[in-house]
């Protein structure tokens, strides 16, 4: 008897939260990405991330994806194990992370994974107390870890340790295996025990499986065989809160949220209660197995809230389950959903009775009755039976009085009796009077006189009672979309494809409004679905081209489409609320007009709608204000005065760089700098890597689908993007330089900008095009210009000196020239008078032998006039060799005998210097053909000139090879400087040092002339010690003599 007194106050709240709104969680799995559906922990972090600890890794979620984090061989900075027990946030912000390995730490900044404490077993729960000190249960023990002092404590006081908790006045508390629960007391580093199952009923076992603490300075305690418990800190005592479930089995909990202070969420094997605490009253949500809302998975491990108060439950098989605090409570009818079924998924029509059931008529089966205060809901579908329906396709629904009437798609029309559940009457078409024109009824209008209007795909028709039979109504023909009478009795008809039709019963005035092409005012489509008359004498029109408002008045139109914020532009129906809201189905999604400011936002799925695409003439709204609406898989409904306005303002991050569309993270971006995604402010590229794209997130989850975006790269172009759907910005080949990504996160309606967040992006060129290489680039310019102006001056300063030397070498010329002249003429002018010298001269040194003294006089005179003769002679063959040239006359010489002959012949004046003078002569004799008159002139030249300057000796040495000869003639006399060796051999040229020594300059010019003219060289070579004169003379075979006339130009530099 007590166990099912028990059982009764069990199930007693179940029947208490039967009106309570209906859970809707959004699943997330491996096929969404997460790492594993095996989800053992979940925490959001202080940045507003979700991470999920599964049997197969970390996972950060941003709301549209997941990151995820494994143990990778090899990295140092990866996690050590995949199977991760719990997560809780350090105090100073790092995220703590246990498992089966240990327990690591994550740092923001790097993304990497740090060991704190490596273990052999498994690091189960743990928690952080107020010193930073990490406590934590491995292999049934617990233990402490310091991380300042980096030492480990363990505690023997706590047998087969379970679970660990700081309550909120910072009290550590574990619990055991054996149903205890353990206070440490600081101060003597001690433990006080208290039994949590003292007073329970008995069970099979008292494991405690996990403390929880609450805001209250209580903990909640969760054990395997007795479900939820309860424990005052202050008070030293505990409460059982619910220790079985419906049937009566016990309670296996493991986890617990505090969703304000008066409702518990209690994860169990058996799914999610949440329980007030107060009360004691509880619901009990599960997985529902023709319910896509419901939970996926029974048995819940884990469970976490986020800031917007949506509420996540991680699953042992189904992956993560998200509850989201949502604008407004949906409550979806579908089919095989107890309590909220219906018999088909198309719904196309809505409408209520007078006693507030709710008649919703389906395209694919048939009718279903919904009665609100019993949640008891019948279905009506054709079984060939004259009392059931004639066909399961509903196109009409309009209730009257008792009777609902009933069009059918192509197969007439049903009157059924409401109270009977019975079809009373029949109507098909035919070609008769008082027949339908279609048995496709499209729509049915009940006008203010209490008439039935019939609209169908043939014209519209209106019922008589008193015969029982139709007649076609102010004369319209063709299709019939949608019926309404205005305030002024006048009828507006919607058609597809032939715009709006305006009869006026009153004045007999009619009208059409339809689209015209190039015009703006007029209707956006000829395709009308329906209307809606507002109280300021507006009608708006749903078209398959947006929203229409057409102002009675004045006759124009104000379109609404995608452009000013509806979610599709394909409009069916339009619902205003009390509060002067317009609630517009679409095909992709629910809209909602703010008629006051004109903004608009959208509803779809992720806000808890069981599908984006609503259906034709498929509106309803009850007494109280709530609204049916009818979509492709069920129909939804909601009370409008709840919509609540989400104060939640969700943080901006960029989450993910993808460059050449290869994903890159924080520290694994390959860039000149990294990028710790998602708190980076500046990210580097190189030029090659110019091709990338950048993911976001802001971090909201109850509805991430419907947030809207915008963005701005400065420095490329200042015009905002805005995003509706696209989560990723993409870039492509952007050009090195600088840029400021600004991105924004709008309102639902998209006129507040409700935060940002700035990117730098700096893409850095190619090192030909770097600002080093353009300073380079600069500096060589600068480096050529000046090398050019200073060879531009050169040049001139050059081209001036030039033309300088050549106006002194001209002069000079001139002046060599004159002098040559005068030379010549005065040598002319007295190598006669001294050849009429010597001839008396010789005849008189004949006679005068007898007189010694005399005739040493006339020695004298004879060799100074023989040397006189001689220079005469010189200079008229120098001036003829130069000016008019020089005839010589090659025969077979010996040049070797040629040589000795004037070696002997200088010899004595080498003697009377004291000169040591010596020659060297090959033995076999140097022959070849040469001018005998011109080698003694360059012999004679050479050795006067070496025995006139030598200090005390004068060598001669001879040489001959295959094809030339070489003399050589060596002095010892002041040396010719280097810079004065071509010089000597200029005519008249003289050393300032050997000013002393007679003559005239002309041997040495006359001697190189010469030889040239035989075709060789004269030359002084260089040496340490001694001025050697070489002489080479081509050797050409010996022949017949021959003679060949030169003319030569010697220039003077």
């Amino acid at each position: 008897m007590t166990r099912l007194f028990a059982i009764f106050l069990y199930c007693l709240p179940v029947v208490c939260f039967a009106g309570s709104p209906q859970p809707y969680f959004r699943h997330y799995g491996v096929e969404q990405g997460l790492s594993n559906n095996r989800v053992r922990c979940t925490l959001q972090d202080r940045f507003g991330f979700l991470w999920v600890g599964t049997a197969d890794g970390l996972n950060r979620f941003d709301g549209y994806q997941f990151r995820i984090f494994r143990n990778s061989p090899g990295d140092g900075g990866s996690l050590g194990d995949n199977y991760i027990n719990s997560l809780v946030p350090a105090p100073d912000g790092a995220l703590l992370v246990a498992t089966n390995t240990g327990l690591y730490r994550f740092d923001y900044a790097t993304e990497k994974f740090r060991p704190l404490v490596l273990s052999r077993y498994p690091v189960g729960h743990m928690a952080t107390d107020r010193k930073g000190r990490i406590w934590y249960v491995a292999h049934n023990k617990l233990k402490c870890f310091d991380p300042k002092e980096r030492r480990l404590h363990s505690f023997v006081q706590v047998p087969q340790a379970s679970s660990v908790a700081v309550a909120a006045d910072g009290s550590v508390w574990a619990s055991s295996a054996d149903g205890y629960l353990y206070q440490y007391l600081e101060a003597s580093h001690r433990f006080r025990a208290y039994n949590l199952f003292a007073h329970s009923r008995p069970a099979s076992a008292h494991k405690v499986q996990r403390l929880y603490p609450t805001s209250d300075t209580c903990l909640l305690v969760g054990t395997t065989n007795q479900g939820a418990k309860k424990f005052s800190i202050a008070k030293g005592s505990y409460e059982d809160l619910l220790t079985h479930n419906e049937e009566g089995s016990e309670l296996l909990v493991f986890g617990f949220l505090e969703n304000g202070p008066s409702e518990y969420w209690i994860a169990s094997e058996t799914g999610i209660y949440t329980l007030n605490p107060r009360t004691h009253q509880y619901r009990h949500m599960r997985k529902g197995f023709t319910n896509p809302f419901s939970l996926s998975d029974n048995d819940i491990n884990t469970l976490c809230a986020d800031r917007e108060g949506g509420i996540w439950a991680g699953t042992n098989f189904g992956g993560l389950n998200y509850f989201p605090k949502q604008q407004i409570a949906f409550e979806r009818f579908f089919p095989g959903h107890e309590g909220f079924a219906l018999g088909g998924n198309v719904v196309h029509e809505i409408t209520a009775d007078k006693w507030g059931q709710i008649w919703i008529g389906t395209e694919d089966a048939g009718l279903s009755r919904w009665n609100p205060a019993t949640g008891k809901t019948d279905f009506y579908l054709p079984t060939g039976n004259r009392e059931a329906l004639a066909y399961s396709n509903i196109h009409g629904l309009v209730a009257a009085d008792n009777e609902l009437w009933i069009g059918t798609f192509e197969h007439g029309l049903d009157v059924l009796d409401i109270p009977t559940g019975k079809v009373l009457r029949h109507y098909n078409a035919g070609k008769g009077s008082g027949s339908l024109g279609s048995n496709f009824i499209v729509t049915l209008y009940r006008n203010r006189a209490g008439e039935m209007l019939v609209g169908t795909w043939n014209g519209l028709y209106r019922y008589r009672r008193a015969s029982n039979d139709f007649e076609p109504f102010l004369g319209h023909q063709g299709q019939v979309q949608n019926i309404c009478e205005d305030a002024d009795g006048a009828y507006w008809i919607c058609t597809l494809g032939n715009g709006v039709f305006y009869y006026n019963p009153t004045t007999g005035q009619k009208a059409v409004l339809q689209y015209r092409r190039g015009k703006n005012n007029s209707l956006a489509n000829n395709n009308v679905h329906g209307q809606y008359h507002d109280g300021q004498g507006n009608i708006w029109f749903s078209t398959e081209s947006g929203l229409s408002r057409y102002e009675k008045a004045s006759g124009r139109f104000r379109h609404f489409t995608t452009e000013q914020g509806l979610p599709g532009n394909v409009v069916y129906r339009v619902e205003e609320d009390r509060q002067q809201r317009l609630w517009i189905t679409t095909t992709k999604g629910l809209g909602l007009l703010h008629l006051a400011t004109g903004e608009l936002q959208s509803f779809s799925i992720a806000n808890g709608l069981p599908s984006d695409h609503f259906n034709f003439n498929s509106s309803f709204q009850d007494s109280s204000g709530r609204i049916y609406l009818g979509t492709l898989k069920g129909m939804v409904s909601f009370q409008p005065a709840q919509l609540q306005t989400n104060p939640y303002v969700p943080p901006l991050y960029f989450t993910q760089v993808l460059v050449n569309n290869t994903r890159q993270y924080g520290g694994n971006l390959k860039a000149p700098a990294t990028l710790p995604l998602p708190f980076a402010k500046a990210l580097r590229l190189p030029y090659h890597q110019s091709t990338f794209s950048i993911d976001f997130a802001a971090l909201g989850f109850a509805a991430p689908e419907m947030t809207r975006y915008r963005y701005q790269l400065e420095g490329l172009d200042n015009a905002w993007t805005l995003l509706a759907s696209n989560r990723r910005i993409y870039f492509t080949s952007l050009q090195p330089g600088s840029y400021t990504l600004r991105l924004q996160v709008l309102s639902p309606t998209g006129t507040r900008v409700l935060g940002e967040c700035r990117l730098s992006i700096t893409i850095m060129p190619p090192w030909w095009a770097s600002p080093l290489a353009y300073a380079a680039y600069l500096l060589l310019a600068i480096t050529g210009l000046l090398v050019l102006l200073r060879y531009y001056h050169r040049y001139t300063r050059e081209r001036a000196r030039r033309k300088i030397e050549l106006i002194a070498l001209k002069k000079e010329k001139e002046l060599y020239e004159a002098k040559m002249d005068f030379f010549t003429n005065v040598a002319h002018e007295i190598r006669t008078p001294l050849t009429l010298i010597k001839a008396p001269l010789e005849r008189v040194l004949h006679k005068t032998a007898e007189l010694p003294d005399l005739q040493k006089s006339l020695r004298t005179m004879e060799r100074n006039t023989d040397r006189l003769i001689d220079l005469t002679g010189q200079l008229l063959d120098f001036r003829k060799a130069e000016a008019n040239g020089f005839q010589l006359q090659f025969v077979n010489t010996d040049i070797s005998r040629r040589l000795a002959e004037h070696f002997a012949a200088q010899k004595p004046l080498a003697e009377q210097r004291n000169l040591n003078m010596s020659l060297r002569l090959p033995a076999k004799p140097i022959l070849g053909l040469a001018d005998g008159e011109a080698l003694n002139k360059i012999f004679s030249n050479l050795l006067h000139n070496a025995i006139k300057y030598a200090q005390a000796t004068v060598r001669v040495v001879a040489s001959s090879e295959n094809d030339h000869c070489t003399i050589q003639v060596l002095n010892d006399g002041p040396l010719v400087p280097p810079a004065m060796r071509e010089q000597i051999f200029e005519p008249f040229f003289r050393l300032k040092e050997n000013g002393q020594q007679g003559g005239t300059g002309i041997g040495l010019a006359l001697a190189r002339s010469l030889a040239q003219l035989h075709g060789g060289s004269l030359v002084l070579q260089p040496h340490e010690s001694l001025n050697v004169f070489v002489l080479e003379l081509p050797l050409p075979p010996q022949s017949t003599s021959y003679s060949i006339q030169t003319q030569t130009q010697t220039s003077v530099s």
